[in-house]
């Protein structure tokens, strides 16, 4: 085809008017698609923000927690012991 061919003008034009067709409906539904995505956004940062308190939360009762049992198990069995007492006090 030469460039100056009637069919390859008229083939150009209809690319022209496709692509400003195609840049007018980018451009009007660019509003509602930010807005949307700046909502997304929020969401996921309150996600992150009740995700990283929960990880505090959980950091901290792992800090409470007893890292040896051997501790817990000394107390139980204090407590064993003075419950047997005291059931021998109820008893008698």
């Amino acid at each position: 085809m030469h460039p100056d061919d009637p069919d390859l003008s008229e083939m150009r034009e209809k690319l022209r008017l496709e692509k400003g067709v195609m840049y007018w409906r980018l451009s009007e539904s660019f509003k509602a698609r930010l807005w949307n995505e700046r909502r997304s956004v929020k969401e996921l940062e309150a996600s992150l923000i009740e995700t990283q308190k929960r990880a505090v939360l959980v950091k901290q009762a792992r800090v409470g927690m007893p890292a040896n049992t051997g501790a817990f198990a000394n107390r139980v069995g204090a407590m064993r012991t003075r419950m047997d007492q005291l059931q021998g006090r109820l008893n008698a």
